[in-house]
């Protein structure tokens, strides 16, 4: 689970919370500011050459496209090259369909 230390005037540094783990073996505490400093310590991941086509609902949050489905869970989401989704003829939809970046990780 996610925490937040939270105050009513943002100041530098003084924002905090973190994120607990738990796990059969064990129990993990991260603060904030752990979070960041292994973040910057970290290579930069490569650039994301995957885009999924999402469109915002009030009940289910994102919904990503699917090519044989329609717009369905994230799971299910069709991924296009940047060309394919420059060709693609997008579907009129509920709310405007927007261009989304895959997450990190994903090819």
């Amino acid at each position: 689970f996610e925490y937040a230390y939270t105050c009513d005037k943002l100041r530098a540094d003084e924002f905090g919370g973190g994120a607990v783990i738990i796990r059969a073996d064990g129990v993990e505490y991260h603060s904030t500011h752990t979070i960041v400093r292994e973040a910057l310590s970290e290579k930069s991941l490569p650039k994301c050459t995957r885009l999924m086509l999402t469109i915002r609902d009030r009940e289910h949050g994102l919904l990503f496209w699917n090519t044989d489905t329609g717009f369905g869970d994230l799971a299910s989401a069709t991924l296009f090259t940047e060309q394919e989704a420059a060709d693609f003829d997008v579907p009129i939809a509920f709310d405007e369909p927007e261009w989304l970046a895959c997450p990190a990780g994903v090819p």
